[in-house]
């Protein structure tokens, strides 16, 4: 303690602090530790518990069924698109020249087959006139024959008659008809002999023109099925239904070649969004590869990576709060909790492993944001 005059020459008393105790302020320490601990137990016990979570959704892969290099992208990311839309175009070089070689396979046979044609109906012409010319030979022949067979009847009738009248017919030149007529009371027997020889003469000769008349009718007839039949007999021998056939397998051949051309537009095989394309214009792509991935947003959910100390305070079907950015709040509902824990960094010792856990959409619709939003889920 220190002395002082004051000016009244009259001493005053100051007192110096006392130093506190070394034990009371680790006293104090410890119960400020401790209080601490508790608080935090109480909030992680008590609390609301926090996970980050991201948007994620139910994808399609479209991928490519033939090669081919990328020539147009037929939608734009985010745009809406329905089953067979198309996506995009690709142009294979070595599908266009297949294209262009059965073009050139298709002309050259037509000009083959035109020209079988053009040889097929010269020779058609030349046969045709052929056979219309032998028509024409038995057609007369026929006419002949058969004024023949109706003068050899007529004499026949006579001499027929002459014997049943017992008159005797005198035909001394055998090409007249008649050259005379006796008329007698009685018919010698000579002279009726004569008379039935030479009707038993014209009787023959009548059935030889009968049959030539025959003859010419089966031979006439036989050339009207010829003729019938030539165009296709001409045909066949002139190479025309070859090439027609030929001409036929490279026009299936060319429009098979063309119809791989629908191969070469990407089309959409699910409803939703266009993702992110994993190419672009200018690319090669093979059969099988990935080209874009199609979102269906009727059909999103988080995907939560939890600690697994915690993860023995969630459970499937559990209902959980949704935090959108900007402040929006939804709801959701625990879908699933991976089997095993997320495969982590060898090089990271002694991190905690990580559980996936996927919540689904529940009450009112979720916000349109991208995929891979950053949310937060609690715990009710």
């Amino acid at each position: 303690m220190t002395a002082m005059t004051s000016a009244t020459s009259e001493p005053i008393c100051i007192q110096s602090p006392t130093a506190p105790h070394p034990l009371r302020t680790l006293a104090i320490c410890l119960a400020s530790l401790l209080a601490g601990a508790a608080v935090a137990v109480w909030f992680e016990r008590h609390g609301e518990v926090r996970f980050a979570a991201y948007l994620e959704t139910h994808t399609t892969p479209v991928t490519a069924e033939h090669p081919g290099r990328v020539e147009a992208l037929a939608k734009s990311e985010g745009d809406r698109i329905t089953i067979g839309d198309p996506l995009l175009n690709l142009t294979d070089s070595q599908l266009m020249r297949e294209i262009q070689l059965q073009k050139d396979e298709v002309a050259r046979t037509e000009i083959q087959l035109n020209q079988c044609l053009a040889e097929a109906d010269l020779d058609l012409q030349w046969r045709t006139n052929d056979l219309d010319d032998k028509i024409i030979d038995y057609q007369l022949r026929s006419a002949g024959y058969l004024k023949e067979k109706y003068d050899f009847e007529l004499q026949k009738s006579m001499l027929a008659d002459m014997l049943s009248s017992n008159l005797t017919a005198a035909l001394p030149d055998p090409e007249s008809l008649i050259g005379s007529l006796m008329v007698e009371d009685r018919l010698p027997r000579v002279e009726e002999m004569t008379t039935a020889l030479k009707l038993e003469t014209v009787s023959n000769a009548t059935d030889v023109s009968s049959a030539q008349v025959e003859i010419c009718e089966q031979q006439l007839k036989r050339l009207e099925q010829v003729k019938q039949s030539l165009p296709a007999t001409v045909r066949r021998r002139a190479g025309v239904d070859a090439a027609e056939a030929t001409l036929a397998r490279a026009k299936v051949m060319l429009e098979q070649t063309e119809g791989r051309r629908t191969e070469l537009t990407v089309a959409s095989t699910a409803v939703g969004k266009v993702g992110v394309y994993r190419v672009k214009v200018g690319d090669h792509v093979q059969p099988g590869q990935t080209i874009v991935e199609l979102l269906d947003d009727a059909r999103r959910f988080l995907r939560v990576e939890v600690p697994s100390s915690k993860i023995s305070e969630l459970k499937v079907a559990q209902n959980v709060d949704i935090t959108f950015p900007g402040g929006g709040k939804r709801t959701g509902r625990i879908q699933m909790i991976a089997p095993q824990a997320i495969p982590t960094d060898p090089n990271s010792h002694g991190a905690e492993s990580l559980i996936l856990v996927r919540v689904e959409q529940t009450g009112e619709l979720w916000p349109d944001l991208p995929v891979g939003t950053r949310v937060d889920v609690s715990l009710r």
